[in-house]
């Protein structure tokens, strides 16, 4: 996913990238079996659909940092490790605008 989420934005698809965002995080949080942490996503997939009416355009750069920023959270998370997990996902979203 995150290859393919990387090509996407190589290619300048950027609505096919953020789509894949938003499959990457729900993903993640069908994978922990938490409805209340489904529920919350769904909540912030609404809001973000409306947010999307004012997203300024960005860079190629700001984009692929953007799929490195889900690797580093994948790779954490399939660590294994909750401590570095949990860790890059604070770091995750504090970088988040």
């Amino acid at each position: 996913m995150i290859q393919k989420m990387s090509a996407f934005v190589r290619q300048g698809k950027i609505q096919e990238a953020r789509d894949l965002d938003w499959e990457f995080h729900a993903t993640i949080s069908r994978l922990t079996r938490s409805q209340a942490l489904q529920e919350a996503l769904e909540k912030c997939h609404l809001v973000e659909m409306i947010r999307k009416r004012e997203i300024r355009n960005q860079t190629k750069e700001e984009l692929a940092e953007w799929v490195q920023n889900h690797q580093t959270l994948l790779d954490a998370i399939a660590s294994g490790n909750p401590d570095e997990a949990g860790n890059a996902m604070h770091k995750y979203l504090s970088q988040k605008k």
